[in-house]
C-alpha cells in the first residue's frame, strides 16, 4: 500500500473511539479518563517494536502509554509472559493483550495497514487524533508524536 494511501486510512480513522473492549488487561485496565493516550501494538522478537521502546519510554513522560501486545501467530498467552517480554525490551507503559487481534482489526482493517506494530494517539475525550502508520519510531516520529501530544494537552 503506498504512503499515501496509509495517510488517507489514517485521516479516516481520527475522530473514531479508541474502544478498549476485548483486551485482556495484564495488571488491571487502567484508568484513562481525561488523559491523552499514546495506543502501540507490539509483539515479542520484534525488531520494530523493540527499537520503538526507548522513544515510547520518552513519549510516556507525557502521555499515557497502552502498550497492546498481539501475539504472533494468534494464540493464548500468560500475562505473566508478556510482562517479562515488556520488561525485556524495556515496553512501557498499562499492558494489554489482544489474543486474536479482534481489537487491532476493530481499529484498523488489516487491508488498510502495512505493519501491525501500529500507534494511535486519543484525546482527552477518547478519539483517535492521530495514528502513526506502523513499523519502527524513529527520532523523527517521535518528535511528531511528541508534538501531537503537546497540542492535545493544550487543548482544554
Amino acid at each position: 500500500m503506498g504512503r499515501l494511501a496509509l495517510v488517507l486510512v489514517a485521516l479516516a480513522l481520527v475522530g473514531q473511539e479508541g474502544d478498549f473492549a476485548g483486551l485482556t488487561w495484564v495488571d488491571g485496565e487502567p484508568d484513562l479518563k481525561g488523559k491523552v493516550v499514546l495506543v502501540r501494538w507490539w509483539t515479542n522478537n520484534c525488531s520494530l517494536c523493540s527499537t520503538s521502546a526507548p522513544a515510547l519510554a520518552e513519549l510516556s513522560k507525557k502521555a499515557a502509554v497502552v502498550a497492546v501486545y498481539h501475539p504472533k501467530p494468534v494464540r493464548d498467552v500468560a500475562p505473566e509472559d508478556v510482562r517479562a517480554w515488556a520488561k525485556k525490551i524495556g515496553m512501557p507503559g498499562a499492558l494489554a493483550i489482544d489474543r486474536d487481534w479482534k481489537v487491532l482489526d476493530r481499529w484498523m482493517a488489516p487491508d488498510k495497514r502495512e505493519f501491525t506494530s501500529l500507534t494511535f494517539v486519543l484525546d482527552r475525550k477518547g478519539k483517535v487524533r492521530h495514528v502513526h502508520r506502523g513499523g519502527a519510531l524513529d527520532a523523527e516520529d517521535a518528535k511528531e508524536l511528541s508534538q501531537q501530544i503537546d497540542a492535545l494537552l493544550a487543548e482544554k
